[in-house]
């Protein structure tokens, strides 16, 4: 087993790597609390052996530092030190230390801590083997739920099952969601409409404007509904907390609660944008070169601004992606008179700035150059493969 060891002073480090290696291990060894650390972040060995009195990081930063870092397998940490009291016996394991050695240390009593150590990392890591085949099987369990809903209704599925991949790649790319949080994301996007299930088939097609008293108070309650659904899986409750709050609005004139900005989780906002991305592009027939457009019409409104952002992005991509097919990407600089637009150019807030199909002429390419030296357009567009000699 790989062991780090932290102490600035070379007579001691010499000392505990001789042990190390007596008994079995591999030592790693790093001159001071810094080092130390910076080689625990680049090694994550199971097991540190740190002295606590060193000069810039001690000891016990070493330990807090380590227990504040997110990482997959837990370090087991030995504090090393000649101060025997109970006062300083407490202080290293309210820093986040699992063990206290006092100095001398003795091979047998390093060897009978590190079985301990090796014990508890062993019973950890069968731990974090479990949790993960339950979390994968409670996802998979969840995806196969998704299912069951189009089995009810086909559009509705496929509405879910599109929101949650979505919500996923939001959640991916959103600076304040942690990786653990992206299946949470993507749960909750799988079930947001779980609540519309029963439904009359009528109501689900329609846009609210368009139902009549009865249908309309049937559609408000779906995410009360679908929270209650939810609650009774104890695993699912955070998760029908964002699915009760994914239709409230930024501005607060959503429903059920009328909750604004940051007051809404952000896993709900996340929904959100998901949710109305794919009603415009699946519902509402709006061309995807057209839905930024329409998305920041509702940014900072309906939805987060942040959050339609990331849509902006991954909407351009799928652009791109679709012109690649059929069409030719062309830098700015490399336009030619004759050449036809094909994509519309716009602002990266979703403004049109050139309509296509447009056939380009001086005029145009100079007006295309300039929109992008004032950084308001990307440095390539779309054109036709035939009219770019393709």
């Amino acid at each position: 087993m790989k062991i780090l060891l932290v102490d600035d002073e070379a007579v001691s480090l010499r000392l505990m790597e001789k042990y190390v290696t007596k008994l079995g291990h591999e030592p790693i060894s790093g001159v001071g609390g810094r080092e130390g650390l910076r080689l625990w972040q680049k090694t994550h060995p199971r097991i540190v052996i740190t002295d606590w009195n060193m000069p810039e990081v001690d000891g016990l930063q070493v330990c807090r530092e380590i227990r504040s870092a997110a990482a997959d397998l837990y370090t087991y940490i030995l504090v090393v030190s000649a101060r025997d009291s109970e006062r300083d016996l407490i202080a290293g394991l309210e820093s986040g230390a699992d063990d206290y050695l006092v100095k001398p240390v003795s091979l047998d009593e390093l060897r009978a801590r590190l079985e301990i150590g090796r014990r508890i990392i062993d019973l950890q890591a069968e731990l974090s083997e479990k949790y993960r085949l339950i979390r994968d099987n409670f996802f998979q369990t969840i995806r196969m739920f998704s299912h069951l809903i189009e089995t009810v209704d086909e559009d509705l599925g496929g509405h879910c099952r599109r929101v949650g991949a979505l919500c996923a790649a939001v959640a991916r790319r959103h600076p304040a969601v942690r990786p653990d949080q992206v299946r949470i994301a993507e749960t909750a996007g799988l079930l947001h409409d779980i609540g519309m299930v029963g439904l009359p088939g009528g109501i689900l097609s329609k846009k609210p404007v368009a139902m009549n008293t009865e249908e309309k108070q049937l559609y408000l309650a779906h995410p009360e509904q679908g929270e209650i659904i939810l609650q009774e899986i104890d695993m699912l409750d955070d998760i029908a907390g964002f699915v009760r709050a994914h239709h409230e609005h930024f501005n607060g004139r959503g429903f059920p609660d009328e909750r604004a900005g940051e007051e809404i989780p952000l896993l709900a906002r996340i929904v959100a944008g998901a949710d109305t991305y794919d009603n415009l592009m699946q519902r509402d027939g709006v061309a995807l070169e057209d839905v930024a457009e329409q998305l920041a019409v509702q940014r900072g409104y309906q939805l987060d601004p942040e959050i339609v952002d990331i849509l902006f992005e991954i909407n351009d991509e799928q652009i791109r992606q679709e012109a690649q097919k059929r069409h030719v990407s062309v830098k700015i600089g490399d336009l030619a008179e004759g050449m036809v637009l094909v994509k519309n150019v716009r602002r990266p807030n979703g403004v049109l700035l050139m309509p296509a199909p447009l056939k380009l002429d001086s005029h145009k390419i100079e007006k295309l150059q300039k929109y992008f030296r004032m950084n308001a357009v990307p440095d390539e567009v779309f054109i036709e493969k035939r009219s770019s000699g393709s």
